[in-house]
């Protein structure tokens, strides 16, 4: 268990390296694909199986991603990468997938190919319910909850309030258009 949370550190670590993450996001997102890696383990230690192991593991990684986001003011997918794709990508499952397909053994290939889709779900779903909530989050703070159109924040051009007509549509005069070539500037 140690050595597989110790690989994780270092490759999410050489993943960034590669990659040329900036220093100071380095051990971060180092730091998430250990934890990534260390929930898997847990939760493969609560449930049998590979789907409900990997969607924690991959909700924890998005959720890690989003906080480190808004607390080092980076992008989320410096740290959701690194985080969840080096620790969580089924890579054993994936080449004997292939492997029994070339071999011709079409009985192990369906089964591991079988395995790697549950992963590969697993994945998905995590890092999408997560991105979603997330999401959810940030448009109720902006827009406010059940708010009205007159205490929504208003338009960056005039600071008008929302579901308004903007005061240059509703003039009666309308600006002349310059055109080229006639001496104005």
């Amino acid at each position: 268990m140690i050595v597989q949370l110790l690989t994780s550190f270092t490759g999410a670590l050489g993943f960034c390296l590669v990659f040329h993450l900036r220093r100071r996001y380095m051990f971060a997102a180092s730091l998430g694909g250990l934890l990534t890696c260390g929930v898997y383990l847990a939760a493969a230690s609560i449930w049998s199986g590979i789907l409900l192991p990997t969607l924690t593991a991959a909700a924890f990684a998005a959720l890690y991603a989003e906080f480190l986001a808004w607390f080092m003011g980076a992008p989320a997918t410096l740290f959701l990468i690194p985080a969840l794709l080096i620790p969580l990508v089924p890579g054993r499952p994936l080449y004997y997938a292939m492997y029994y397909a070339v071999q011709q053994d079409m009985d192990l290939s369906a089964d591991f190919a079988r395995q790697t889709a549950l992963y590969a779900l697993g994945i998905a779903l995590g890092a999408s319910l997560v991105w979603a909530l997330a999401d959810m989050r940030r448009h109720l703070k902006q827009n406010g909850f059940g708010n009205s159109d007159a205490t929504r924040p208003g338009c960056r051009v005039c600071g008008e309030g929302r579901g308004s007509t903007h005061a240059f549509l509703r003039s009666k005069k309308r600006p002349e258009p310059i055109l080229v070539g006639s001496g104005r500037t």
